[in-house]
């Protein structure tokens, strides 16, 4: 078992923090999400953006930044290949995704090697509806926080696992750590009182290949109701994926106050061994 986030001198101590996956391996890992000091990404900058920052129009489909690929890439990250390969053969017969343009470029862009290349970023994840999210080397990935923070709508490949959880998916490969134990606070993960789980897969869209993001997104787009409802659900949970720092410590419920609610929950387990 590949063990990403956590050196092997820690896997075994009774209790520790990871950004995912949770091994448990003789020790206990409580998922947390990954940190960012931008002042864009406070806790009271998001309670400043009321109802409808969440469900107003946006003026661009979907938004994807991609690296250099290769075919030497591991097998997780070769799904970022194959979407470019989809995206080369099968969309460019339109530049529209539904009735909207979508974004699909290259990180060594000019605009995202200038000074205000991470303003770039964010002002089109902002403005876009979807932001598809493709495994990379580890279960989690920052790139997945971020575009909820920007209201953005995250989709992801969803796989199938063997490993005993209830969700029996995978958002990373064929067979590979569950949504349960690679993603913070999550539902049915044992790992905070369930009145505190977050259910992702009450905002993120899946699809079980990159052939079918086009279609399934399409479809997403005729519904102006399933498409509200995805953003409001981004609305409620995208505060815990927030560290309150400076003047915004303990000011606001963000992931500090999600992982005291986990310790809290370790402890009362602990104490009723």
């Amino acid at each position: 078992m590949e063990a990403w986030h956590a050196h092997p001198l820690l896997r075994n101590v009774p209790l520790s923090l990871t950004h995912g996956p949770r091994l448990n391996e003789g020790g206990y890992h409580i998922v947390i999400p990954y940190l960012s000091d931008d002042p864009s990404f406070q806790p009271s900058v998001l309670n400043r953006r009321g109802k409808q920052w969440w469900i107003r129009p946006r003026r661009i489909a979907l938004s994807y930044f991609f690296g250099s690929v290769n075919r030497n890439m591991k097998d997780f990250r070769r799904h970022r290949q194959l979407f470019m390969e989809e995206v080369r053969t099968n969309w460019t017969f339109s530049p529209y995704l539904g009735q909207l343009p979508y974004v699909v470029e290259s990180l060594g862009s000019h605009k995202l090697h200038s000074k205000n290349g991470l303003g770039y970023f964010n002002s089109i994840y902002r403005q876009s509806l979807f932001c598809p999210v493709l495994p990379g080397d580890a279960p989690p990935q920052k790139r997945f926080f971020d575009v909820i923070i920007m209201g953005c709508i995250p989709v992801v490949l969803d796989f199938e696992t063997d490993f005993a959880s209830q969700s029996k998916t995978s958002w990373h490969s064929p067979g590979g750590f569950p949504i349960e134990l690679s993603y913070p606070f999550a539902k049915h993960s044992n790992s905070i009182d369930p009145e505190n789980e977050i259910d992702y897969e009450s905002f993120v869209v899946q699809v079980k290949e990159v052939g079918a993001m086009r279609k399934t997104l399409e479809d997403i787009l005729q519904n102006q109701t399933e498409i509200q409802r995805l953003q409001l659900n981004l609305m409620k949970n995208a505060q815990y994926f927030l560290y309150g720092m400076g003047d915004d410590s303990h000011l606001h419920e963000d992931a500090f106050v999600k992982i005291l609610q986990s310790l809290q929950y370790y402890s009362q387990k602990t104490h009723l061994r």
